[in-house]
């Protein structure tokens, strides 16, 4: 009896060893730790990266890949300069540009509806383009599709955006009348309307909705072309097997769920 327990567990551990051997065979992972960088907001990173939409995923990627990712959260402005300056590996809730895809990989796993955020009563899009006494508020370092990011630019050059240093700062600047509109993604906002007393404000309908693809970001110095084919393909399985909607909707409602889920083949 006890020789055949022996076997037994001579074979669950061969078993073991292969599996574990031909995950690293298909996935190999860097030698050092990932570092990577959440954005900093409740949604996605809260209670000091023991919640959020962003921290669950990135965890059971971190289970399915069997890569050690050491993860923290800073302001998006920073965490692009760090990224830059390869002091980063990784970054969540990043969106592609021409400029970002010649140093970075980008791989979808969302997208976010990005839209204004104001008192009701505020004039219609091409009346606050008219009134020089209206002001925008942006999140520093944030980019945003072409027609939004024109609206914004026009703005720019005429002094009247004001860039926070973060999301809930943007929201904060709001509510003290810093400015009359704020640039943001609609579901962020819905989450800290309650949380910061927001009531008076709402999505305004101003003709632009930027319903931008949010990516995971990949340092080109760090991982290969080969390499980011097999992250693909695990974040892409997250996607088909419904793991990434299940995250999603802890979190959010089933519309909003629907509304920043992706498809992939």
């Amino acid at each position: 009896m006890k020789t055949y327990r022996f076997i037994c567990l001579l074979l669950a551990l061969f078993v073991i060893s292969f599996k574990m051997a031909q995950c690293s065979e298909i996935f190999p992972c860097p030698a050092q730790p990932i570092r990577l960088a959440y954005y900093a907001i409740p949604l996605l990173y809260g209670d000091n990266g023991n919640s959020g939409m962003d921290v669950e995923f990135i965890n059971e990627l971190q289970a399915r890949t069997g890569c050690q990712i050491s993860g923290t959260a800073m302001p998006r402005n920073r965490a692009w300069q760090e990224f830059a300056d390869h002091h980063l590996d990784m970054l969540t809730a990043a969106l592609k540009t021409p400029e970002r895809n010649k140093l970075f990989y980008f791989i979808p796993y969302g997208q976010a509806r990005i839209e204004f955020i104001g008192n009701p009563l505020l004039p219609a899009r091409d009346e606050f383009l008219k009134n020089p006494a209206l002001i925008m508020g942006v999140v520093r370092g944030i980019k945003y599709g072409p027609e939004l990011q024109h609206y914004v630019d026009g703005l720019h050059q005429t002094n009247r955006v004001v860039e926070a240093d973060s999301l809930q700062q943007l929201f904060l600047m709001l509510k003290a009348k810093r400015f009359s509109v704020a640039v943001a993604d609609s579901q962020a906002f819905s989450v800290n309307a309650n949380m910061l007393d927001l009531s008076e404000f709402k999505v305004l309908n101003f003709g632009i909705v930027d319903n931008s693809v949010i990516n995971l970001a990949f340092s080109r110095q760090t991982f290969s072309a080969v390499e980011i084919k097999n992250w693909q393909m695990q974040i892409n399985n997250m996607i088909r097997d419904g793991t990434a909607r299940r995250i999603m909707s802890k979190y959010m409602s089933p519309e909003a769920v629907e509304a920043a889920s992706i498809r992939v083949k």
